[in-house]
């Protein structure tokens, strides 16, 4: 039975954009912590004494922990209502008619989670939910020919590049044995924001996109499944 992506669109639209606050917010608390730690290395804490040096640096680590677990649950809220509205769309299809479709709604969701395939099959299914949805007459084997958007690539792009910005930062932060290698990482973690962050901006809207060119497709599927208007007879 179809329904509507748009309720589903809404949620994922609204945790991406918390996503993206949270991402700010944590942009800047790291800009704080980076000159933190640029004062103690240029000895700005030389002459306080070790009561004063160890609240400023636990202040710091507090609050970069509460914004960081402030994210990674808005994260995890965000993959799940995420893979729900993607879930619904291509479930969406089989009852509108939409023939051809290479991954099912189960292997939508599931080859995020397979190694190696998630860098590049999730991109696929994006496109093909795009092109299924945007375009009138859809059938896989023709379907490379068809047109697509090219916010796909930029969103898939920028989001792998984030995350293995992300991945540096946090192989940065384990083997760190100064203050220099932690600056370094920290502005990894910033860069890696940054990307994701328009990355974000991008994925909702495809999400808008996809949900509302589906929705016009049911309506005209709708209208070619009505029977034609008989005449009166007048007579």
């Amino acid at each position: 039975m179809y329904v509507s992506p748009r309720g589903r669109a809404s949620l994922a639209t609204i945790a991406l954009g918390a996503l993206i606050v949270i991402s700010a917010v944590g942009i800047v608390s790291t800009f704080q912590e980076i000159t933190l730690l640029q004062d103690i290395a240029d000895g700005a804490y030389a002459n306080v004494s070790d009561a004063e040096f160890y609240a400023v640096a636990d202040a710091n680590d507090s609050r970069q922990a509460i914004v960081g677990l402030l994210y990674l649950a808005i994260y995890l809220v965000t993959v799940v209502v995420f893979l729900m509205w993607q879930y619904r769309v291509r479930k969406n299809a089989d009852d509108i008619g939409t023939t051809g479709l290479r991954f099912s709604p189960g292997w939508v969701v599931g080859w995020w989670f397979v190694p190696i395939m998630n860098f590049f099959r999730p991109y696929q299914m994006m496109k093909e939910l795009w092109q299924s949805n945007y375009h009138n007459v859809y059938e896989h084997s023709e379907s490379r020919n068809l047109e697509v958007s090219g916010l796909l690539g930029w969103w898939w792009g920028l989001f792998l590049i984030g995350g293995f910005f992300g991945n540096i930062a946090g192989g940065t932060y384990l083997r760190s044995d100064d203050i220099d290698t932690l600056i370094i990482g920290d502005w990894f973690d910033i860069g890696s924001s940054v990307i994701l962050i328009v990355a974000a901006v991008f994925a909702i809207v495809l999400i808008r996109e996809i949900s509302d060119f589906q929705e016009s497709k049911r309506q005209a599927y709708r209208q070619s499944e009505r029977p034609p208007m008989r005449a009166l007879d007048w007579e």
